[in-house]
């Protein structure tokens, strides 16, 4: 392709991690409304999680393997029509039962997009991966810290979260048109046997997948859990989360850059993360919190685009498929470790909780650690 087709998939790519990004923050921004609204346990709150991430374990692969057989454009177009349906009867309904149907359906659609897009972006820029997921990173990070100060401004004219996903939902036609009125590279040639079955006898392969389980469940615990902890210690929830959205999108922004070291880097971000969380069990001024919660993002940041770059790099011969099981792995750890927060939340308290998180987080870099490749990228 030429270069400036390159950029306006790159474009595209932005704007939709970007309407992603709001998406999902605005989900955690609600679930705390929710929770009250429906007088939910905390165990049950942690099943409204779980949701978001239980058709995102089996979709990616399974929409990747078929978008690596006919190709990307019809499958994209279909999932933001999905993503639109599961937004629209959130938004719609009163009944918990159609609230987490809805987090299902667009939770998947939405994981699944993120997956296809990430795989486009390493295939269309192969000199530049790490820069471009980095970037594509941010502009989710970015979307995900202007959700809940949305939310605080339409708060104060009345309206709830229900707008922002009429916002979400805007944007995702958007996107939809934009993807349809593109040039997408074309499918792969087709091979026999399953594609995903391939890449899963790739023992690095297999450690970035246990890599990516542990983080996102990592990262989304952090954020979904955000209004409970901010209610526990009497702070902003909407300052709060944004803060650490904020924190995310800076450190992939300057993750972006970095030419050396970017291994290291990232080990050092994640032992830096866990003293952040670490922190929240004995920090008790509201500015010093905040703070923790800034800089635990921008010091986790960097996790999430170097390990898709190393899978998309052992992949690279089914992109979507290697990118779709990365994906199922994130969503395994997305429906688990908050589960396990809730529990621990139940059993002796929102601090404690954070303190698991900030162990998960150890072994996170422990694991990444075992890795001379990982080390030495």
């Amino acid at each position: 392709m030429s270069v400036t087709q390159t950029r306006r998939l790159n474009a595209v790519c932005y704007l939709s991690m970007a309407a992603l990004g709001m998406y999902i923050s605005a989900y955690q921004y609600a679930l705390a409304d929710i929770t009250e609204r429906f007088s939910l346990y905390a165990w049950a709150s942690g099943l409204l999680i779980s949701c978001h991430f239980a058709a995102s374990f089996f979709m990616p692969p399974l929409v990747g393997e078929l978008s690596d057989r006919i190709g990307r454009k019809p499958v994209l177009i279909g999932l933001f029509v999905l993503m639109l349906g599961g937004i629209l009867c959130v938004a719609s309904t009163r009944s918990v039962a159609f609230i987490a149907l809805g987090a299902i359906v667009t939770g998947g659609a939405s994981c699944t997009i993120e997956s296809s897009m990430s795989s486009l972006l390493a295939q269309e820029n192969p000199d530049n991966e790490s820069r471009v997921m980095n970037l594509s990173q941010m502009f989710f990070c970015g979307g995900a810290c202007f959700s809940p100060l949305y939310g605080a401004l339409l708060a104060h004219i009345g309206l709830d979260w229900r707008a922002i996903y009429v916002t979400v939902a805007a944007l995702v036609v958007v996107c939809a048109v934009i993807t349809a009125c593109s040039v997408l590279p074309k499918a792969p040639p087709r091979v026999k046997g399953l594609y995903l079955g391939r890449v899963l006898k790739r023992p690095f392969y297999l450690l970035m997948f246990a890599a990516m389980l542990l983080y996102v469940g990592i990262e989304e615990s952090a954020a979904f859990w955000t209004g409970t902890f901010a209610a526990d210690v009497n702070i902003n929830a909407s300052w709060l989360l944004a803060l650490y959205w904020l924190g995310m999108a800076l450190g992939r922004l300057g993750a972006a850059y970095l030419k050396r070291h970017v291994g290291k880097l990232t080990l050092v971000g994640l032992a830096i993360s866990a003293l952040c969380f670490g922190a929240t069990l004995f920090v008790k001024t509201p500015l010093l919190l905040m703070a923790c919660f800034f800089l635990a993002g921008l010091t986790l940041a960097p996790t999430w685009p170097q390990i898709m770059v190393h899978a998309a790099k052992v992949g690279a011969d089914v992109p979507d498929t290697a990118a779709g099981g990365m994906l199922a792995a994130g969503a395994a750890g997305g429906m688990s470790i908050p589960l396990l927060l809730a529990f621990t939340k139940t059993a002796v308290g929102m601090r404690a909780a954070f303190g698991v998180l900030a162990g998960l987080v150890c072994l996170e870099a422990l694991l990444l650690a075992s890795s001379k490749r990982f080390r030495q990228s």
